[in-house]
């Protein structure tokens, strides 16, 4: 049960976006879908979701130490999707960026961890009935922001929408010695691994994101490709008091949706849509 939300765009009539051409979608599934539904062009754009079911096929056997987890799957009608998942650890403080859209340590990238895939996910207290990821620990828990990323760059097909259970994940307390907000954050790189955008994603109290589930989307204009999302853990109390930034924070995700579909509407589409709000909420768990 989401408890705590907070405002971060409204309207679906007139939507809020990036200048970058993007519709973000957090704690609003079914205005995710409903978006989704109303700009696709056939079959191959309605949601596709890796749930153990569907086109990418039964869900990944369970297992730990994993370097990331690969997915693929066809469509009756021949569009070839897939996406990797991987997890990275950032240096401490902004700008968090995938220098060339390299996943590789270096530049802003501290080092690399390993994945774990759960039958049944869970993590904090949230979770899924169905598969799922789970970052599970961090060679550097308490020296580095702990970030999820979805890569897309591999897709034969390309991926214009993306939407993800994220369970634990959070953001947005104000520590104690400067009052600034530990911000979660996500990253949007363009196919071509161009950094497109970026937005804080800040929480409400007094959880901000402690034990929760939330659905987090993105919808891109029918001019772009998403490459990766990258979503970076902030924080809920003042255990990093000192230096912030989620040191000790990790993540699990499960339904991940990809396809064809667009922001921009079809003609007639936009009576589908109706006004909807937009909420921010995420989760958290541990690292250690």
């Amino acid at each position: 049960m989401l408890r705590h939300t907070i405002l971060i765009a409204i309207a679906l009539l007139a939507p809020t976006t990036a200048d970058a051409g993007l519709m973000y979608f957090s704690g609003n599934e079914a205005a995710f879908r409903t978006q989704v539904l109303a700009n696709h062009a056939g079959g191959d754009t309605i949601l596709q979701v890796d749930d153990g079911s569907g086109i990418f096929g039964a869900a990944p056997s369970a297992g730990t130490g994993l370097a990331g987890v690969s997915r693929s799957g066809t469509t009756t009608t021949g569009a070839a999707f897939s996406y990797q998942i991987r997890d990275v650890n950032f240096k401490v403080g902004q700008p968090y960026t995938l220098d060339g859209g390299m996943l590789s340590v270096g530049n802003d990238i501290i080092s690399t961890s390993t994945l774990a895939v759960e039958s049944s996910v869970s993590q904090g207290g949230a979770g899924s009935t169905n598969w799922g990821v789970d970052s599970i620990s961090s060679p550097d828990a308490g020296t580095s922001p702990n970030a999820a990323v979805f890569d897309f760059s591999g897709s034969a097909t390309a991926v214009n929408h993306f939407g993800v259970n994220m369970h634990d994940f959070e953001g947005g307390f104000a520590n104690t010695t400067d009052n600034i907000p530990q911000s979660a954050f996500v990253r949007i790189y363009d196919a071509s691994n161009n950094l497109v955008d970026s937005q804080a994603l800040n929480f409400s109290s007094p959880d901000f994101g402690n034990g929760e589930t939330i659905h987090f989307g993105v919808v891109a204009d029918a001019g772009m490709t998403l490459g990766k999302v990258v979503l970076i853990v902030g924080d809920d109390n003042d255990s990093d008091a000192t230096n912030g930034w989620g040191l000790r924070e990790a993540w699990a995700a499960s339904e991940f949706t990809i396809g064809l579909a667009t922001s921009t509407p079809e003609p007639g589409s936009l009576s589908l849509l109706g006004v909807a709000g937009i909420a921010c909420l995420f989760r958290r768990r541990r690292r250690y």
